[in-house]
């Protein structure tokens, strides 16, 4: 942001001052709106891969209970179609 210093010569009315100072009150509000929705931009672009890494988290998790059943249904079947015994590690 430019920050620029005004200075008033007397020599000038007061209404010229006047008009000055109104002209970068407006410049200041403009930047100022324009930081803030740039702003907004961005908190609502992390909201959204937040979001996003939420329902992966999700996925992952189902996956993982999966794999988890599946796991144990292998371990369930080896056990029971062979023997301790029969199997050589």
């Amino acid at each position: 942001m430019e920050i620029r210093v005004t200075i008033f010569s007397f020599h000038r009315s007061t209404n010229d001052n006047i008009d000055v100072l109104q002209s970068e009150i407006i410049k200041i509000q403009v930047h100022m709106n324009e930081v803030s929705i740039e702003k907004d931009e961005q908190i609502e672009k992390l909201r959204s891969v937040l979001r996003e890494n939420y329902q992966d988290s999700q996925r992952l998790d189902q996956i993982e209970t999966i794999f988890d059943q599946v796991n144990e249904l292998f371990r369930v079947l080896i056990y029971e179609n062979f023997s301790i015994e029969s199997i050589d590690l």
